[in-house]
C-alpha cells in the first residue's frame, strides 16, 4: 500500500467494505497537488488585484479597527466612482 495512506488502512485495507458499492481494484495513491502561495516562492502564484477581495474582507485580513475599516470604505467607494466616472458609456470599468 502507498506510503501517505492512513497506518489502519495498510494493516486492513477497505476492500471489504468497497466490494458491495462495485469496486474491487481499490489501492491509495498519491495524486499530485498545486498550493497557492501569496509569494509566489513555493507554490502558484496568486494572481488578484487589491479591489478583488473587497473592503470588507481585506480589513479583516489587516485586521483593521472600525475606523481605518470605515476608512478603507470611504477609499474603495471613491476608487470605483473615479472609475466609472472615466469610463466611456457602454462600456464596463473592469475586465470582462
Amino acid at each position: 500500500m502507498g506510503e501517505g495512506c492512513p497506518a489502519q488502512f495498510r494493516r486492513h485495507p477497505p476492500t471489504a467494505a468497497l466490494r458491495p458499492i462495485g469496486i474491487a481494484d481499490f489501492r491509495f495513491e498519491g495524486y499530485p497537488t498545486v498550493l497557492r502561495d501569496l509569494q509566489g516562492r513555493q507554490g502558484h502564484p496568486v494572481r488578484a488585484t487589491i479591489s478583488d477581495p473587497g473592503p470588507l474582507l481585506l480589513s479583516c485580513m489587516l485586521e483593521l479597527n472600525d475606523t481605518r475599516e470605515g476608512v478603507l470604505n470611504i477609499a474603495f467607494k471613491i476608487a470605483v466612482l473615479s472609475c466609472l466616472e472615466r469610463t466611456p458609456p457602454g462600456e464596463t470599468p473592469w475586465p470582462t
